[in-house]
C-alpha cells in the first residue's frame, strides 16, 4: 500500500478519461455552492489545496479555495457555512501507482465517480463499486490521479 497523499496543491485528474477535475471558470457569482466538474481539455484546471486533518487519515479538498461536500449526490464547493465541508478519506488501491486514489466520504459509504465522458458534467458521490479479487480493485471513473504543483505563497 502506497503512502498517505500529503498536504499541498495538486491538480486532479480522472485516471478514466484523463480529464482534470475543478470547478468551472464561468460561474454564477452567487453564494451557491459550485458544482465540482470533469473540464473540457480547453480549460486550464485551477489547483486544488489538500488540507490533511488532526486525525491523520482524513481531508479537506479545496477547488479554488473552497472546501468541498457531496450534496445531493454530487462534489460541490461550499462557499458559506452550509453545508459543512466533507472530511474525505483518500487512499491509493494496492493495484493503483502511487500517485492514484479513490476519495470517500468520511464514513466510507460512498466515493467521488466520472458519471460519463461528456465535458462540465458533474462529479457525483455514490456507493463505489469494489471488484472481486485481492487486492480489490476499482473501476477507472472512480479513480483519480492527484498531480503535486509547485506553488509561491503569492499565487494563492
Amino acid at each position: 500500500m502506497s503512502p498517505p497523499l500529503k498536504p499541498g496543491h495538486y491538480l486532479i485528474q480522472s485516471v478514466a478519461t484523463g480529464k482534470y477535475i475543478g470547478r468551472n471558470s464561468k460561474e454564477d457569482r452567487s453564494l451557491r455552492p459550485k458544482p465540482v466538474l470533469q473540464l473540457p481539455d480547453s480549460v486550464d484546471p485551477h489547483p486544488w489545496i489538500v488540507e490533511k486533518l488532526p486525525d491523520g487519515d482524513s481531508y479537506i479538498l479545496r477547488a479554488r479555495g473552497a472546501p468541498t461536500a457531496a450534496v445531493d449526490g454530487d462534489v460541490y464547493a461550499i462557499l458559506l457555512d452550509v453545508p459543512l465541508p466533507e472530511f474525505w478519506k483518500i487512499s491509493s488501491p494496492e493495484r493503483n501507482p502511487n500517485d492514484e486514489y479513490i476519495i470517500e466520504t468520511n464514513n466510507r459509504t460512498r466515493g467521488w465517480a466520472v458519471p460519463g465522458d461528456e465535458d462540465f458534467i458533474k462529479i457525483a458521490v455514490r456507493p463505489l463499486i469494489v471488484g472481486p479479487s485481492f487486492p480489490p480493485f476499482y473501476p477507472p471513473n472512480q479513480v483519480f490521479k492527484f498531480i503535486p504543483v509547485e506553488r509561491d505563497d503569492a499565487s494563492e
